[in-house]
């Protein structure tokens, strides 16, 4: 299964490593995609940034696609527009394009 990650989450280091922008933190926990007003089904979360999340999760979005990622914590449900940067068999990556939950 390839994977085309978006680069855009990179920035090149004085050494020439590439640094994501956001640090990542590994989750798991239950989330919910809508697309269109349609709230499609429960993902799990892989791991989750300031700037987006990678979760698990085999769905008919594509790249570029506009979606709205809601994350349940507690009593409190945070709520993302967000893009989708890239996608395999059962994984998206989703950007962040608002980042007040």
């Amino acid at each position: 299964m390839k994977n085309t990650h978006g680069k855009e989450n990179q920035i090149l280091q004085a050494d020439g490593v590439k640094r994501r922008r956001y640090s990542r933190v590994k989750i798991d926990c239950s989330a919910w995609l809508t697309v269109n007003g349609t709230r499609l089904k429960a993902c799990s979360v892989c791991d989750l940034s300031m700037g987006g999340t990678c979760i698990l999760c085999q769905s008919t979005l594509e790249p570029g696609e506009i979606c709205y990622f809601e994350l349940n914590d507690s009593n409190i449900a945070y709520l993302y527009t967000a893009r989708v940067a890239w996608k395999t068999d059962d994984r998206l990556a989703l950007e962040f394009l608002d980042m007040s939950p």
